[in-house]
């Protein structure tokens, strides 16, 4: 701290003290340099609560004895100036901002590795289907076909296999970072307990989260399991529970994947204990109460949503690799996210050695990110892309209908075959010791019949008449016509949002393309 005392370290404490220290500075003269841009980093980087920098706290140590990881210091001794090979090293080595600085330590800003997942998926998308007007109709009200853009076409700069490749390689630029400075997280778990606890943080499996100000966003409102009553985890009544996945995507798991209960839950919070919700009501499990450190007063809830994570670039690396016909590598980024699922690496083997062809991995693909990435906002795009937006939802109606007739249903796109049959229409539960946490028998496949062991009770409802109603799982529970509002228009025209009528009324050169009716 002996250059405290020099005029350049006073004013970088006034400019940090104001808040107005640049993000970058340029020393010269014959003054100690080095020991200015020291000064600087460390004001920069302290944690101190006072004056900065403080020369005491962690921070300022670390940035002192040289060992900050924000902080490099760089020199060329070969060269007066820094060499052109200098220079890339240190884009290399600064491609993911650290995670250790207040300013670093973050991912509501936008980093390197998020840009370059955000250029695959823009280029899978480019290179997908999609509803698209006639050539020369944009704007119009034409409604189009659903197909590829013209971009693919031979000829076009992005022709063939040009945006897959594209793709593929702002994929590698983020995994050649991998353990350095993106990771898997350990357990599927860990990545919303820590999104619940505001602990997410740069260098890990979030590439970007939406930078909601502090204790603001309404994420919880929606997504959350819900709480009928106020209790110990949740303050207020009738929080979260909007949104969840259809019950069948509980049957898509394995019984073994560890994503399975985190995603798929049917029950909520009520009186302070897990209570089975109503067929009709599931929710997604990433998103929970009892997780947060802070429940935030009022409706909003402080929770800043991941919108891309480490796993996506995997998978959309796996795929972008399929299509250029490299299925080893495209089954060495599906491992990695299976792994993870699964217990057993053994059985994650066994089942990648059954993906022989081009055709097995897309449709590999298309279940894995169904799996891993159910209520993150991804599915529908994912769905137009590959264009099966519409037989993917019928799909879904159809599974949904057997489930109900305790039927056997073979899916339409993939061929997988459901049986239905062996799932109980009744339900029996009963609490762990800590009496909040509750378990189920008669949902998962092989389990019609009465459970074993003693302290089962059986689950009914009510029905209008006041009578009980015992079954869970039967016909009528869940109408024909509600299971076909999963969608009202043709989802392969009509995937878009419209421009809205406040719009289009003051404006006549304004047209909604795909057909839509102006209401």
């Amino acid at each position: 701290m002996e250059f405290a005392n020099d005029p350049i370290a006073r004013r970088i404490r006034e400019a940090a003290g104001r808040g107005t220290l640049s993000h970058a500075l340029l020393f010269s003269g014959s003054g100690d340099r080095i020991a200015a841009a020291q000064y600087a980093a460390a004001a920069m980087e302290c944690q101190g609560g006072g004056q900065k920098p403080c020369g005491t706290c962690p921070a300022c140590r670390k940035v002192f004895s040289g060992i900050h990881p924000d902080v490099i210091t760089v020199r060329d001794e070969a060269h007066k100036n820094l060499s052109v090979d200098t220079v890339r090293q240190i884009r290399a080595d600064a491609y993911i901002r650290p995670n250790e600085g207040a300013r670093t330590g973050t991912v509501t800003r936008v980093n390197k590795a998020f840009a370059y997942g955000l250029l695959a998926r823009v280029c899978l998308s480019a290179a997908g289907y999609a509803q698209r007007p006639d050539e020369g109709r944009i704007g119009t009200g034409n409604v189009g076909s659903n197909r590829r853009s013209k971009l693919i076409e031979a000829g076009q700069e992005w022709g063939g296999n040009a945006l897959y490749t594209k793709a593929l390689a702002a994929c590698k630029e983020v995994i050649a970072k991998e353990n350095a400075s993106v990771k898997l997280e350990g357990s599927f778990d860990e990545i919303w307990r820590d999104m619940m606890k505001r602990e997410v943080t740069a260098g890990g499996e979030a590439l970007f989260v939406i930078p909601f100000a502090d204790n603001r966003g309404q994420w919880m409102n929606n997504y959350a399991i819900k709480h009928t009553t106020a209790d110990k985890y949740c303050g207020k009544a009738n929080a979260g529970g909007t949104i969840g996945p259809v019950p069948t995507l509980f049957y898509e798991y394995d019984k073994n994947d560890r994503r399975r209960d985190v995603t798929c839950v049917p029950y909520r919070w009520n009186g302070g204990k897990q209570e089975l919700e109503n067929i009709q009501k599931w929710y997604c499990g990433k998103y929970r109460y009892e997780w947060m450190n802070e429940v935030v007063s009022g409706n909003d809830c402080g929770i800043k949503p991941i919108v891309m994570r480490y796993a996506d670039v995997l998978l959309m690396a796996a795929e972008a690799a399929n299509e250029l016909n490299d299925l080893p590598y495209a089954k060495t980024q599906l491992r990695k996210v299976r792994y993870r699922a699964f217990k057993s690496n053994d059985a994650v083997d066994t089942y990648l050695d059954g993906i022989v062809s081009k055709d097995d991995m897309f449709w590999a693909i298309y279940k894995e990110r169904m799996l891993e990435f159910n209520c993150e906002q991804v599915r529908k795009q994912d769905l137009i892309r590959w264009g099966l937006l519409k037989k993917s939802l019928d799909d879904v109606k159809g599974k949904m209908k057997a489930m109900l007739d305790h039927t056997t249903y073979t899916s339409t796109v993939t061929g997988e075959s459901y049986d239905f049959s062996t799932i109980g229409t009744k339900v029996y539960y009963k609490y762990d010791a800590d009496g909040e946490t509750i378990q189920l028998h008669g949902l998962d496949f092989g389990e019609a019949g009465e459970p074993d062991g003693e302290g089962w009770t059986l689950y009914t409802s009510k029905k209008t008449d006041g009578t009980l109603e015992e079954e869970y799982i039967k016909s009528g529970t869940t109408s024909t016509a509600r299971i076909d509002m999963i969608y009202q228009y043709d989802p392969d025209v009509h995937m878009f949002w419209p421009l809205f009528k406040m719009s289009l009324t003051p404006n006549s050169m304004l047209a909604n393309d795909y057909g839509y009716p102006v209401r």
